[in-house]
């Protein structure tokens, strides 16, 4: 066996073993409802390694979860953004919701754990950016500050999507979709001095048009 085809083996290991060991300590914190109490044997007793071999990939349960998270954060990502210069806003949280009815455990543990805030931070800051990116609330004038406005519509999303993950329900997608944009938007219709959301739309519409030119 020649050295590169041992290293290419050793490297498909260390990643097989590194994925055991992410998929223990999210499965292990959705199961307990919080981060702290999660125990190293136990990470690794879930993922069928060794302590040592823990420690020969991660110096503790910290570093762990930030690479854990941190993957799906960016798969995540790739996800949402896939379609962003061509889709409506409605449709990407559409895709967002789709992403997380496919995977609800990334989401239990940034929106419902102890010991997550970096995590959640980061997620509010991507639907915030998301949010600016698209619908441009400078173009209105409106009664509060437009900042103030995305960082609203970003927090209910958060929220909403949180109370979705913690009820039993059978609410599709489409439905959360639609029932967020009419939490959401009738009380910005009247902020930004609208009548109707279809006026909205149509003017969200041009913006996304003059940005995908």
């Amino acid at each position: 066996m020649d050295t590169s085809t041992k290293s290419s083996k050793e490297d498909r290991r260390i990643t097989r073993t590194k994925n055991y060991l992410r998929n223990a300590i999210l499965d292990l914190t959705v199961e307990r409802g919080e981060f702290n109490s999660v125990q190293i044997n136990e990470i690794a007793d879930k993922a069928d390694v060794a302590r040592s071999t823990f420690y020969l990939h991660y110096a503790d349960k910290e570093k762990l979860l930030y690479d854990a998270l941190d993957g799906e954060f960016q798969r995540f990502l790739d996800a949402i953004r896939e379609h962003h210069q061509q889709d409506f806003a409605p449709i990407n949280l559409l895709n967002i919701l789709t992403y997380v009815n496919e995977h609800p455990r990334y989401f239990q543990v940034v929106l419902n754990t102890v010991g997550t805030t970096k995590a959640f931070d980061q997620t509010r800051k991507t639907f915030e950016e998301l949010l600016v990116g698209w619908i441009d609330f400078s173009v209105f004038e409106a009664s509060v500050p437009h900042e103030l406005i995305t960082y609203h519509l970003s927090g209910t999303i958060i929220n909403t999507i949180k109370w979705w993950l913690e009820t039993e329900n059978d609410y599709s997608p489409e439905e959360m979709k639609n029932y967020i944009f009419d939490l959401l938007f009738s009380g910005i219709l009247q902020i930004v001095g609208l009548n109707t959301k279809a006026e909205m739309d149509e003017i969200f519409a041009q913006q996304i048009k003059e940005k995908i030119q």
